[in-house]
Formats: C-alpha cells, sequence, structure tokens
C-alpha cells in the first residue's frame, strides 16, 4: 500500500518513504490466501477504491493481481503472528504495515487494510454459475469547493454459465458539471466465449480469437452463496442473472448513440475552442516548442525535469543533495535510477509519461490537435467551459475560462481514475503563458509543484540524457 504519493502536472511521480523492520522469513499460512474489500474517500476527491491481496504459503504476497504475472510476482514477504499479519515490502518506497484478523459473532473472518474491511476468498478451480458486475464512479472538484466537477464512472458484467462459457458487458464515461450544467460522454463494448480456470487463473477465449488472463477469487460464505469476487483485483458482486433488461440495453444504445451525434454537432465548435486556446496560450509558438527545461519544487524537494518533444525523452533528476533520483522516459522504453541502483522502467509508468505529451500545453501542438477527436464541449454559467477529448485511446481535455481562453485546468482518465491538475500564477515566457504553480488531485492525494524556472526549446547535449555515474 503507498503511503505517501507526490505527483508533478507533467505526469512524472515518485515515492519517498522510510523502511522499517527485520526481514520477515517465518509463521506463514499453510495454504494461498485472499483477502478483498472496498474503501472509500470523500471531500474534494471522492471516490471508490478497490484492494485484494493474495498471501502466499511460501511467505510471500502480491497486491498486483490485475498484472500478467500476479502468480509470481513478489510484492514482499509476511508472516503471522497470534492475531496480525506483519508485511514487509520489496520496493524501498513502500512502508511496511501491521494488519490485524477479525472474527465476528458468526465466525467470518476479516481484516482491515488499506482503509477498507477485507474478506477472506478462496482461490478456486471452479467458477460458481452466476452474474458478476462493478461500477465505479471518482470525481474532483464540486460540492462547494467553487471548482468545476470532473468524474468518471464506468461499468463491467460477466455472466459465467455451468457449459463453460461467458458473456461480458462493459461501459464507462466521463462526467462533467458546472453551475446548471452537466452532462458527458459513453462508450459500450461486449463479447462472449468459453473459459477455464486454475488455481485462481481464468483464462477468456473469445469468440473473436482474443485470449484474456484474469484473476478470480470469491468469497463463499457458510450456506454456501457467493457475496461477491474479486477479478484482477476489482471487486464485483455476485447476483442471479444480468439486472440490465432488453429495454435498459437498448436505452443505453440510444443515449450512446445520441452522445455521438452531440459530438459530431459540436466538432467545429470543439476546434474553434481549442484555436482560441491556443492563441491564447502563444498560438505558433506552441507548435515551434521543441523541447523544455524546467526546475520544480514538490514538497520542499528540487528536480530538474527535461522534456525533448521530437526524440520523445523526458528526464525527472533530483537536485537536492542526499536524494539520488532519475527517470527518464526514452520513446517505448525508459529506466529509473536511486541511491546507486538502476532498474527498467515498468510498462504502466512508460504509458504514464507518453501521455504527457498528448495534454496540457504539447496537447495545443497541431500534431496532436490533427489526432484528437472531440467527445464533448460544454459551459457553465459562470463562464467555464469544459472540452474532452480522446487522442491515441486516451480520454483526457481542458478546463477552460470562456472569457479569456485560458486554462483553468487539465484532466486525463487514467485506468477509469480521474487525475485533474488546476493552473495557476499563468505568465508569459518566451512567447508562451505557462503556469508557475498547479495543484494536482488524484486517487485522494493532493499536491502543490512550484515551477521555478522555464527555458523554452534548450540545446541538449548527449550528456544531459546520460546515466549517472
Amino acid at each position: 500500500m503507498k503511503k505517501h504519493v507526490f505527483r508533478l502536472s507533467l505526469k512524472l511521480c515518485f515515492a519517498v518513504v522510510i523502511l522499517y523492520g527485520a526481514t520477515v522469513t517465518s509463521q506463514v499460512s499453510s495454504s494461498d490466501v485472499v483477502y478483498g474489500g472496498k474503501s472509500f474517500t470523500w471531500g474534494v476527491s471522492m471516490g471508490s477504491y478497490d484492494h485484494v491481496v493474495l498471501f502466499r504459503k511460501n511467505g510471500t504476497f502480491c497486491e498486483s493481481l490485475e498484472e500478467q504475472d500476479w502468480q509470481t510476482k513478489v510484492t514482499g514477504h509476511y508472516k503471522k503472528v497470534k492475531d496480525k499479519i506483519l508485511m514487509e515490502y520489496l520496493d524501498s518506497s513502500e512502508e511496511n504495515d501491521t494488519i490485524f484478523f477479525e472474527t465476528d459473532e458468526e465466525g467470518y473472518e476479516s481484516i482491515y487494510y488499506a482503509g477498507a474491511q477485507m474478506v477472506k476468498m478462496i482461490v478456486p478451480n471452479t467458477v460458481p454459475k452466476g452474474y458478476y458486475d462493478f461500477s465505479s464512479a471518482s470525481s474532483s472538484g464540486g460540492m462547494g469547493t467553487g471548482l468545476v466537477y470532473v468524474g468518471t464512472q464506468s461499468y463491467e458484467g460477466y455472466n459465467f454459465y455451468d457449459n463453460g462459457t461467458f458473456d461480458r458487458k462493459a461501459s464507462g464515461g466521463v462526467m462533467v458539471s458546472g453551475n446548471n450544467v452537466a452532462g458527458g460522454t459513453s462508450s459500450d463494448s461486449s463479447g462472449k466465449g468459453k473459459y477455464t480456470i486454475k488455481n485462481g487463473l481464468l483464462t477468456l477465449y473469445y469468440d473473436n480469437g482474443q485470449i484474456e488472463k484474469n484473476s478470480f477469487f470469491y468469497e463463499k460464505i457458510t450456506d454456501g452463496e457467493i457475496s461477491m469476487v474479486a477479478i484482477n483485483g476489482s471487486i464485483f458482486f455476485y447476483g442471479d442473472d444480468d439486472e440490465n433488461t432488453e429495454e435498459e440495453s437498448d436505452t443505453v444504445q440510444k443515449e450512446a448513440s445520441q452522445d455521438i451525434d452531440v459530438s459530431k454537432t459540436l466538432e467545429s465548435s470543439g476546434q474553434d475552442v481549442l484555436k482560441s486556446i491556443k492563441k491564447a496560450h502563444g498560438g505558433e509558438a506552441i507548435d515551434q516548442l521543441k523541447g523544455l527545461k524546467t526546475e520544480v519544487v514538490i514538497s520542499g524537494i528540487k528536480f530538474q525535469v527535461l522534456m525533448d518533444v521530437e526524440q520523445n525523452h523526458i528526464r525527472l533528476e533530483s537536485q537536492t543533495p542526499n536524494f539520488e533520483y532519475v527517470e527518464q522516459l526514452e520513446g517505448n522504453k525508459g529506466w529509473v535510477y536511486r541511491s546507486g541502483v538502476y532498474r527498467e522502467m515498468p510498462p504502466y509508468r512508460i504509458k504514464e509519461l507518453k501521455a504527457t505529451f498528448l495534454g496540457g500545453i504539447f496537447g495545443l501542438q497541431k500534431s496532436v490537435m490533427d489526432r484528437a477527436t472531440l467527445l464533448d464541449l460544454r459551459q457553465t454559467d459562470d463562464n467555464i467551459m469544459l472540452i474532452t477529448l480522446m487522442v491515441d485511446e486516451r480520454t483526457l481535455g481542458y478546463v477552460v475560462n470562456k472569457n479569456e481562453h485560458t486554462i483553468v485546468a487539465t484532466f486525463i482518465l487514467k485506468d477509469g481514475k480521474n487525475e485533474i491538475t488546476y493552473l495557476k500564477d499563468l505568465t508569459k515566457t518566451d512567447g508562451l503563458l505557462l503556469p508557475f504553480s498547479e495543484v494536482t488531485e488524484a486517487e485522494g492525494a493532493t499536491v502543490e509543484v512550484l515551477y521555478k524556472t522555464y527555458t523554452i526549446n534548450p540545446v541538449f547535449k548527449d550528456s544531459d540524457w546520460s546515466k549517472p555515474e
């Protein structure tokens, strides 16, 4: 469980936590055990978050059950001591934890962890017949904060049958609202096929040839009924059948079709809005932006950020003594250096950093705008506009001051969760209108970033991108 996350609105992040405790090696479970549950956050950023942990009988545990290698992936080691579990993480940026067992009057066993009441689950070789559904929603702003509300919703459901077949339905969208305005965009998908399962590994063979591997666990209560299941680390609730009637399904499809019609109608207006934003923030100077160098401060720690648009390179390097940290994206690969140790950048992080060139000031470059698809355009009574786009299969957008056509905030949808960044202290720098202060809200965390200096189109040398010795 990550305790502290510092986020940079250029989509660069790192974690700094002190590791404590001794190596954990003994007193483990006699068989593999899974615990799963939900936690909720309230306030400016609201949402629900699923937590599922696999404790193996060999003394290791895994929290990344959505990853393809979850069966062998090791997050850390644990041991059981009476009514508690001591957890030690391999990653030094994770803080060790202690969680306690709880047993109610009826004998149900659970643990409280990561803000969630988590129940014990079975590692199965069968999938109980029935319908399983998952839904989530998250938001930033609104709730009397004076900020534009930006939220996301997603829904996913599976029907599993005794004959080894399944069908799946999914939908999702971005919701926006301000004073007296609300709306959003939606998308739907479906599929069916056959499935197999062994030791919690659920393999779905779709009729279109797609093969998908998932982790699958379920809670079985004493009367033999199923309460909930965990698929790829997300909590699904069990039901007798798909609750969406044919009439409701038709309604959803009609609404989605209407959204598409609205997007087509607003395409011209959306392009005009983007052009106005671009003009306010620098116009042609944005297209001439080939690179950027900036000095930033996050939670008292100084960093230098280098960005090369043409090479698709990003480098984040600590400028604070006694804290060695460098993170560098190099096209479709990357690496991380910390305290004398190198490691490859994980795929999800590469994807996240590459999205840096799709949003913010970079998203207004002609090469990006030409690839953008308008999803939605909204306006509030207090002269705020919100434009939602799809670029390279990423959903993102801008909150804009209608009168000045300046960016109030940017947002991006990441794995069903919304990240929004509010721009402050906009100042003209070498022809570009750039923020010198930003506040990013994501996953319940709020982080302020201060920009000390900008250098536009610096001349980079090979040594600027070299690995530390």
